[in-house]
């Protein structure tokens, strides 16, 4: 009994490696036609063996580009003439026209971080709304 796991866990192993030196002369993202080690074969007579599924999982959120640091207005702030007022868009790739949202970053009038808020506002983004935070004086 003990050989014989010995032996399939040779075998598991070189099909690791293999599989991993497969994997790793593979350029880009671009998946093989067919799986070059069938693991299932190489394990199925293991104790709680579960065959291997191919899922197929489409994308459901849209990539979004970030434009950062857009001046949107410039104004004298605490002594100096022209402070710039900031404000980073996130935008849904797409052709489409898509709603704005403005994303005011709350901060009880002491702290105004456009920067805040990156889950809410991705999430926004990435379900088909442009997003623009704003840096606003306090």
């Amino acid at each position: 009994m003990k050989r014989t796991y010995k032996k399939l866990a040779r075998l598991l192993m070189t099909t690791m490696m293999t599989g991993g030196l497969m994997l790793a002369g593979q350029t880009g993202m671009a998946a093989p036609a067919q799986p070059t080690v069938n693991v299932d074969a190489a394990t199925k007579d293991m104790p709680n063996h579960v065959a291997s599924k191919v899922l197929d999982v489409k994308a459901d959120k849209t990539e979004v580009g970030l434009i950062s640091n857009v001046v949107y207005e410039q104004v004298p702030s605490r002594g100096y003439a022209n402070v710039p007022m900031q404000m980073d868009i996130l935008q849904p790739k797409t052709q489409a026209k898509k709603p704005a949202i403005l994303f005011v970053t709350g901060g009880g009038f002491i702290n105004a971080n456009k920067d805040n808020g990156i889950q809410l506002r991705m999430h926004l983004a990435e379900h088909g709304y442009v997003v623009g935070s704003i840096n606003y004086r306090v």
